[in-house]
């Protein structure tokens, strides 16, 4: 998105509500959009649904990822907000109703920007006219992704087309078979790749800056198809769509990772477009005029890295916790990825460590670090040690136990905003940020290439040379390329580079999910984490909630029960 404010009230807008999703709606008035220039005002609207809370400015990024392998919700109990991390929510939580309206004002909002441009153009100049066709395929790749989260998360949804649709009564609404949404999107997304020019490419909109482009609706299609190939439709018909679809893009040469891992960091933190790597990616900014109301989201403060208030820089809520058994196993099978310091946070800021010595029966706790700076937990751990011999004499041993009570700490340290965003205006905020958020980056369309040629034609060359793509710009050479797998060798190697390269950026409850194995991992890491938790205090408890074949899917909202007659509830969830 552009870095302005959106103007979608101007000219006495109409508000009207929606039966399916119980939103205000906004209609443009058709004689206020004469123009290309106004046209885009509407579309931005469409672009400004992705920054809400209630999708990637929280929910859809934060909240519903949560709960693998890799990373949990901090804490020991189910209250707010850990119900969607543990599995311990239902159908009438309220975050997914948010959610799911959320998802479907969006989806009105494109559909209304769809028809308002279309109704309105035939008296522009040519000029306005090509960018008219651009902003359309701008709001149906948009419409597509929004279309995508609902699919993939819902599992069964209404298809609403037109915004008439919208209008009718309750009775008419019926959950669409998921493989005719998918065939909806798919027709959204190839349109928009037919229109729109590659992002380095775009000689006709003035500025393209985190919009909509032929690699952004590309790469997402592959995606789609990926999904659309696994678990609950499994297509595998699919799977030789998506290789075709990413190879455009791969061989396209408009696109190509980053030289450097951790510039896609600072990229995000400084709010730096850069279509390079970034396929689609969610902007978010902050008016010093309007303050609150922006669209800023959460990125960094609820997933960042543990920050008490020190100064003006605000705290950093981090609730992504890390499992540390991820951790330990990357270590173990990758002992020199220079990711892992990227991406893991075995430190904090803003550190108060206080050690208790007993001296002949006298408990005495002193304050050994104070500081306002970075504090590794290991090497305070040393600190500590090395203070307290010299109080009491005796030589101090740091045991498993002392190291795994700080390991349950680790906390993701890609959106480090010490690190990263230091010359953001939201710097002092405990909640808010204007980090950005990366739907896909060209890394993912990489792996998803290899997989899909790996399960449509078998191991490859072509699949081999996009995995160690990858691998290679995680090592800086060519020492650590994989070679010479089989089909499964390299089904396993491509889902663990995943793990590594795509960790924690909201991806990996989804693969679960489609590769089948949601249930089967989350019982392996329950056995993996109680393992290790048995020289320490350190707990997880989304293992205690999941069960297969439901929470592959979030419940249909009770809210859209209660008033649709046509609707039914997901496997597992009815009550």
């Amino acid at each position: 998105m552009k870095k302005f404010l959106f103007i979608l009230s101007a000219a006495a807008l109409l508000l009207s509500s929606c039966s399916l999703d119980e939103e205000s709606k906004v209609e443009v008035p058709m004689d206020f959009v004469d123009n290309a220039e106004k046209a885009e005002l509407v579309l931005l609207g469409v672009y400004q649904s992705m920054t809400s809370q209630y999708l990637y400015g929280y929910h859809l990024s934060l909240l519903f990822t949560l709960g693998t392998d890799l990373a949990q919700v901090e804490g020991k109990v189910t209250s707010s907000p850990r119900e969607i991390p543990t599995n311990f929510h239902n159908a009438s939580t309220k975050e997914i109703a948010q959610t799911w309206n959320a998802l479907y004002n969006a989806v009105y909002n494109a559909n209304s920007c769809i028809e308002t441009i279309q109704n309105s153009m035939s008296d522009w100049s040519a000029h306005d006219r090509q960018l008219g066709e651009y902003y359309i395929a701008e709001a149906r790749a948009l419409r597509a992704l929004y279309y995508f989260e609902l699919v993939r998360w819902f599992g069964h949804v209404a298809l609403v087309t037109t915004t008439a649709e919208s209008y009718m009564p309750n009775d008419y609404f019926e959950q669409a078979a998921p493989e005719r949404v998918y065939e909806f999107i798919e027709a959204d997304l190839k349109y928009a790749a037919s229109v729109l020019p590659w992002a380095d490419d775009d000689h006709v909109r003035t500025d393209n800056s985190f919009r909509m482009s032929k690699g952004g609706a590309l790469g997402l299609l592959t995606k789609v198809y990926a999904t659309w190939a696994g678990y609950p439709v499994r297509d595998e018909t699919k799977w030789a769509e998506a290789a075709k679809t990413a190879k455009t893009v791969v061989e396209s040469g408009h696109h190509d990772l980053l030289p450097n891992y951790r510039q896609v960091w600072e990229n995000a933190g400084a709010s730096v477009w850069d279509p390079t790597e970034s396929l689609v990616e969610v902007s978010f900014y902050w008016n010093s005029k309007t303050g609150s109301s922006d669209p800023v989201g959460m990125i960094g403060k609820w997933n960042g890295v543990i920050t008490s208030q020190v100064g003006n820089r605000g705290t950093c809520q981090a609730r992504w916790r890390i499992v540390y058994p991820f951790v330990r196993k990357w270590e173990t099978l990758e002992p020199n990825d220079p990711r892992r310091a990227l991406s893991v946070a075995d430190y904090c800021y803003g550190f108060k460590g206080e050690v208790t010595i007993s001296v002949e029966g006298v408990k005495t706790t002193y304050t050994v670090i104070d500081t306002d700076g970075k504090q590794n937990y290991m090497e305070w751990l040393q600190i500590a040690a090395d203070f307290t011999e010299k109080k009491t004499g005796k030589k101090q041993e740091i045991t498993d136990e002392k190291r795994d009570n700080l390991r349950i700490r680790y906390t993701p340290a890609k959106w480090d905003i010490e690190e990263y965003a230091k010359n953001s205006p939201l710097y002092s905020q405990n909640y808010n940020s204007t980090v950005n958020w990366y739907v896909l980056r060209y890394s993912d369309l990489l792996l998803l290439y290899a997989e899909a040629l790996n399960e449509s034609q078998g191991p490859t060359e072509a699949a081999h040379s996009a995995l160690n793509k990858v691998r290679r710009r995680a090592y800086g050479d060519t020492r650590h390329d994989l070679s010479n797998l089989s089909q499964d060798e390299m089904r396993a190697a491509i889902r663990r580079e995943r793990s590594y390269e795509l960790c924690f950026e909201g991806h990996r409850k989804s693969d679960l999910i489609r590769w089948g194995e949601y249930y089967n991992t989350i019982r392996t890491t329950a056995q993996e984490v109680a393992d290790w938790a048995s020289t320490t205090n350190a707990t997880y408890i989304i293992f205690d909630y999941t069960q297969e074949g439901k929470n592959e899917l979030m419940p249909i909202p009770q809210t859209q029960l209660d008033i649709m007659p046509k609707f039914d509830q997901n496997p597992g969830w009815a009550q």
